[in-house]
């Protein structure tokens, strides 16, 4: 686990220091950090191969019996292990980590169902990424053995998913966030929404 952020306002400690500093301290995170100073990051003290490898070796024995490491839950710790090492592959080869009990199948079964819900479950979604990338070396290599169509290379797909979105977009607080996700990238792709519509099918009032 990451070590905590104390907040310089309460002294009281938190993982993740900016959602108390707005919604409890009602402070912009610019004005926290202009008057208390910078936020401490977690693991500035480890600035070395070595110290990171005495670090995560010991806090990969704690880990989950499921998990491989404590970087399948902390971005932070991952990012860092991505730095010294460069590949998930080489890092556990290194460091001789311990590997996940679940199959090839089963990691593919959640991490397509992950997929299919990754706009109201994002943590969970995250997640699986970082256990695909652990098993298959990419995302490319998971998205391909999951047999996944990513809409992104995938026209049809995208104007699919676009359309189901703009059904869906009063249905809730997530499906409207999911249909202001689209307009974004269908004013990327296609240069103007009109133009998303008129080859979607949409018949926009």
């Amino acid at each position: 686990m990451r070590p905590l952020i104390k907040c310089k306002v309460c002294n009281k400690k938190f993982k993740d220091i900016k959602p108390h500093i707005k919604h409890i301290h009602k402070l912009l995170f610019t004005s926290y950090k202009k008057k208390y100073g910078h936020i401490v990051e977690p693991y500035k003290g480890i600035t070395t191969r070595e110290k990171f490898d005495k670090h995560f070796t010991m806090l990969s024995k704690k880990a989950f019996p499921k998990s491989l490491t404590i970087a399948m839950v902390d971005p932070e710790l991952f990012k860092l292990a991505l730095k010294y090492y460069g590949k998930w592959n080489i890092i556990k080869s290194e460091l001789k980590l311990k590997k996940s009990s679940s199959t090839d199948a089963e990691i593919l079964i959640e991490f397509k169902k992950a997929y299919s819900e990754r706009l109201e479950n994002k943590m969970h979604w995250r997640r699986l990424c970082k256990y695909a990338i652990d098993r298959f070396g990419s995302m490319a290599k998971a998205y391909e053995k999951a047999n996944i169509q990513r809409e992104h290379f995938n026209e049809d797909l995208f104007l699919k998913n676009f359309k189901q979105a703009y059904k869906k977009r009063n249905d809730g607080r997530d499906e409207f966030k999911a249909w202001q996700i689209y307009a974004v990238k269908c004013n990327r792709r296609f240069g103007t929404i009109k133009e998303t519509f008129k080859r979607a099918g949409i018949k926009a009032k």
